[in-house]
């Protein structure tokens, strides 16, 4: 996947209307700040390793949520059998009030999540030195599909072009922990004509080393 451009950090545009939503507008029922509380609340509470691999300096902002939960039209939902294995798959998600719903088919998914009724969504764009990535872990509930709130019914259209009539039934995951990261490229103090760049977190945490040595490619042999 091609890095982020400033253009894919912009809100996305709606797909009936053609105007851009806004934190003030109808977007400011989505729960931003409700995940942001959530967020806050996780890192103050996690453990030296979460917060190595999380690290806080580098968490997005409320408009690089609300973008990043725009752009990025599906994420990875975790469930567990009883048996402890794991069971992973994409699925399309909105955001309404803070939780994220799910439509979802028959099958391992919804036997899962009835046994145990909590799940972990993940949600990535970009790559390398410029990406961005959301954990969420938090409680379930299963909705009949025709229980859809009219609401985040309109954005399952406004997403996907239609309402998700072949759903079995609605996964509405509540966060309980919230953990993003926000990666950039920026130029180390030691970056010289060896063309070296280090991925860093806004905070300077290191990520990725890109080094390019230039010297014999352009001065020849």
């Amino acid at each position: 996947m091609e890095p982020l451009s400033a253009r894919d950090l912009e809100p996305e545009r709606s797909w009936k209307r053609g105007t851009i939503r806004s934190v003030s507008g109808p977007s400011a029922t989505l729960g931003i700040n409700q995940l942001l509380a959530i967020q806050a609340e996780s890192f103050r509470t996690a453990q030296a390793t979460t917060r190595l691999a999380y690290p806080a300096e580098a968490s997005m902002s409320a408009r690089e949520l609300m973008n990043l939960l725009d752009l990025a039209r599906y994420g990875v939902l975790a469930t567990s059998r009883l048996d402890g294995r794991p069971h992973a798959s994409p699925v399309g998600f909105v955001l309404a009030e803070g939780s994220f719903w799910i439509a979802s088919l028959p099958g391992v998914r919804l036997r899962n999540l009835r046994l145990q009724p909590y799940a972990s969504l993940v949600i990535t764009r970009g790559s390398r030195a410029r990406h961005q990535a959301l954990m969420v872990e938090g409680t379930v509930r299963l909705h009949p599909p025709q229980d859809m709130p009219l609401h985040v019914g309109a954005r399952w259209v406004n997403r996907y072009g239609a309402q998700p009539a072949w759903a079995a039934a609605l996964i509405e995951l509540r966060p309980g922990r919230l953990f993003s990261h926000a990666a950039s490229l920026r130029p180390p103090a030691s970056a010289s004509s060896r063309g070296e760049f280090v991925a860093r977190g806004r905070g300077g945490s290191s990520l990725e080393t890109v080094a390019a040595t230039v010297g014999p490619a352009v001065g020849g042999r």
